[in-house]
């Protein structure tokens, strides 16, 4: 058989080929390689887990807020309601909490759930009931306990609760829910209560939240309060002292606590009437809703006042005998108040510039 020889040529060609196959081959294996340990760096998915009652509860206890203490308190006066249901709350986080929603589920003496009948609403009854804790002031690290409860009609028959945050919302407006309230509405809600009850957790989320720095909180406003303070005092027809007054101890509903602001005319006006803003903060620094004696609103953040016949003559003052009188409920520690307009004898009326650099700062704001 005749054999081909291979020339130098042709060898060349081949062994090009070879090494670039090689070379090829050698990419392709690092390439696997490479996509072999970016798949060690993607995090696993969890496997799910299933919980007793008291894994489930220490689930709870871990996160930024919980619900603790839930108890039934019949009433006394059970001719008009059979009772309450309440909870205390817990904040394990670094946020200053404003208002906070809580679920509650409840069983009678033989362990059968039961259904809330909500005094004030017409809804059907359910075997899960939410309660919304408003205006709280629960800071950071704090618990918060009231003894008001949520009202209940005809369920006198209550033996045991449970409760859970549902979600809550802080003074940088900023929202947290909880990731795990349908595993607590999958544990309860009409289901006989038993020590052998179990849920299955597909995802076990890391408890922390993260809040805003105070730098964050306060980047949205325009002026800092040294600086708004420093422009106050330039005005002419402005705040120069708050006093606040305790005119008696024993007969509030009276005679009221009173916010007074004393307000001085260096302008060449006579001033008619004048609105006067306050902003009120409790003794942790967490803003209060200003409520008056005779208000049932709930209050405001920015309490607007309206002064009339103030008769305030340049170089005058007023407000030493005037002041807002307060609803007992309205605990306040420290405020600030800025006149927010004035009208004069002509009928001209002049409206603060610096008012909504006021309100952005303290409306509804931590005092820092």
């Amino acid at each position: 058989m005749k054999k081909k020889s291979i020339n130098k040529t042709t060898m060349m060609f081949i062994c090009l080929a070879m090494n670039l196959g090689l070379a090829a081959c050698g990419s392709s294996q690092n390439a696997e390689t490479d996509g072999a340990n970016k798949s060690e760096t993607v995090e696993e998915e969890q496997t799910p887990q299933e919980m007793n009652l008291d894994d489930f509860d220490a689930l709870l206890s871990e996160q930024p807020l919980v619900a603790v203490n839930a108890v039934y308190e019949k009433n006394e006066y059970d001719f008009i309601y059979a009772g309450r249901v309440n909870a205390g709350l817990k904040n394990n986080s670094t946020a200053d909490i404003r208002e906070a929603v809580v679920a509650f589920a409840a069983w009678d003496e033989n362990d059968l759930p039961v259904k809330f009948e909500d005094i004030v609403s017409f809804e059907s009854p359910e075997y899960i009931m939410e309660g919304n804790y408003t205006d709280i002031n629960l800071e950071a690290g704090g618990s918060y306990e009231e003894e008001y409860g949520f009202g209940l009609d005809n369920n006198e028959n209550i033996s045991r609760v449970k409760a859970i945050a549902v979600s809550f919302i802080t003074f940088n407006d900023e929202t947290w829910t909880n990731p795990y309230y349908n595993d607590f509405r999958e544990l309860y809600e009409g289901k006989k209560y038993s020590e052998d009850l179990t849920v299955t957790i597909d995802e076990i989320v890391a408890p922390e939240f993260e809040t805003a720095t105070q730098a964050d909180k306060t980047e949205k406003t325009t002026v800092s309060a040294a600086e708004l303070d420093g422009e106050l005092a330039e005005q002419p027809v402005r705040v120069t002292e708050t006093m606040y007054t305790v005119q008696s101890d024993d007969y509030k509903s009276i005679y009221p606590d009173m916010l007074q602001a004393i307000v001085a005319n260096e302008s060449d006006k006579d001033i008619k009437n004048m609105d006067i803003a306050f902003a009120a903060w409790d003794e942790n620094g967490l803003p209060v809703k200003i409520e008056g004696q005779y208000d049932f609103s709930g209050g405001e953040y920015i309490k607007e006042v309206t002064a009339e016949g103030v008769n305030l003559t340049p170089g005058g003052t007023y407000g030493e005998s005037n002041g807002f009188g307060l609803s007992e409920n309205c605990n306040v520690s420290e405020f600030k108040a800025i006149v927010k307009s004035y009208e004069t004898f002509e009928g001209e009326i002049w409206n603060n510039p610096l008012y909504r650099d006021f309100c952005e700062l303290y409306g509804g704001k931590k005092l820092s």
